[in-house]
């Protein structure tokens, strides 16, 4: 058996042990990814036909995963309106209990507007490491596994307390500078000494920018608000497009 039938066969052995439908959710593990399709169909003799989502999908509105017009999405809503887009449902339980601030297994559309991925921060942040950072090197089969688990592990700001350093009530431009490097570097842990400077320089270049595209009040420093002010238009239905995006960029 080779290394990547290994890896194909421990992982959908985990996923069978999360659930209780262990064929349906097998197969359905399968669908996410042409390889591990191709596998399962050897393993079973079954055919499987794989998941393709509609072709042009641009935006996702709360009235097209409110399905009876109740003005809320229940989990049933949106994992059937999910399943249609082929995103696994792992990942749509996932964004729903996210989106899902108060627990009550619905999602109103105050949730839903406020439920986009970032704020002006961590859009900032997500911008500049994916400029700026070499991912490490992947197998075909890690960058298809890989995909959906960075969606799901999105760039999410400290809090304002871990960020204000000197503990002034006031976030300055060398303590954001911290964070640009934090993320870049969490993104490749293997990077050495020569490229971790090198990226030093570059956020040393675009911060005073960056600072002023958050700075709304000209202060020089970012207050608590600043700091947590979100990114205008992000909601939902934006999750949603980037996680089909995910899923045809992991086929």
């Amino acid at each position: 058996m080779t290394a990547e039938e290994r890896e194909c066969m421990t992982s959908c052995r985990v996923k069978v042990d999360l659930g209780s439908e262990d064929a349906n959710r097998l197969e359905d593990f399968a669908k996410e990814n042409k390889t591990r399709l191709r596998r399962y169909e050897e393993h079973t003799g079954q055919n499987v036909k794989p998941c393709k989502p509609p072709a042009n999908v641009e935006e996702v509105h709360f009235a097209d995963v409110d399905l009876n017009n109740d003005k809320i999405v229940t989990r049933h809503e949106l994992t059937a309106f999910t399943d249609m887009l082929c995103i696994p449902q792992d990942l749509a339980n996932k964004m729903f209990d996210d989106a899902d601030r108060n627990h009550d297994e619905s999602v109103t559309t105050k949730e839903w507007n406020s439920s986009g991925e970032d704020t002006q921060i961590e859009y900032e942040v997500d911008k500049f490491a994916d400029k700026h950072v070499e991912p490490k090197k992947e197998a075909p089969e890690d960058v298809a596994r890989n995909a959906l688990k960075d969606l799901v592990g999105e760039v999410k700001a400290p809090a304002f307390e871990d960020m204000d350093k000197d503990n002034d009530g006031k976030i300055t431009e060398w303590e954001l500078s911290s964070f640009f490097m934090w993320e870049a570097v969490r993104r490749n842990t293997q990077m050495d000494g020569r490229t971790r400077r090198h990226l030093q320089e570059n956020v040393n270049k675009v911060m005073a920018d960056k600072f002023k595209v958050l700075d709304k009040d000209g202060d020089h420093f970012l207050s608590r608000e600043e700091y947590k002010a979100r990114k205008s238009g992000e909601n939902f239905g934006h999750e949603i497009l980037e996680a089909v995006m995910a899923v045809s960029d992991a086929e």
